[in-house]
């Protein structure tokens, strides 16, 4: 269960997601703005279409496929499924 309990609330995403690395594994993470906004950060030059217009517009003027990137690298460290 995540650190709270479970119960969500405040700036905050609780996930629990399947290990990539272990098939009968899970993880339990914790994102909060600050690892969203360093794994935007990490991720923005090299593989995201909309990298630019997020920067200067904010997160929801990018496409899909770059929300999943940022998540992904935020869960995993790493993008995982391509």
């Amino acid at each position: 269960m995540a650190e709270n309990g479970g119960k969500g609330g405040g700036n905050s995403i609780y996930l629990t997601v399947d290990d990539p690395d272990d098939p009968d594994g899970t993880l339990v993470r914790t994102l909060t703005p600050a690892v969203i906004h360093a794994s935007f950060a990490e991720v923005k030059d090299r593989y995201l279409c909309c990298g630019e217009t997020m920067a200067e517009e904010g997160y929801d003027c990018g496409c899909a496929m770059d929300a999943d990137l940022i998540l992904q690298h935020a869960t995993f460290g790493d993008i995982v499924y391509g």
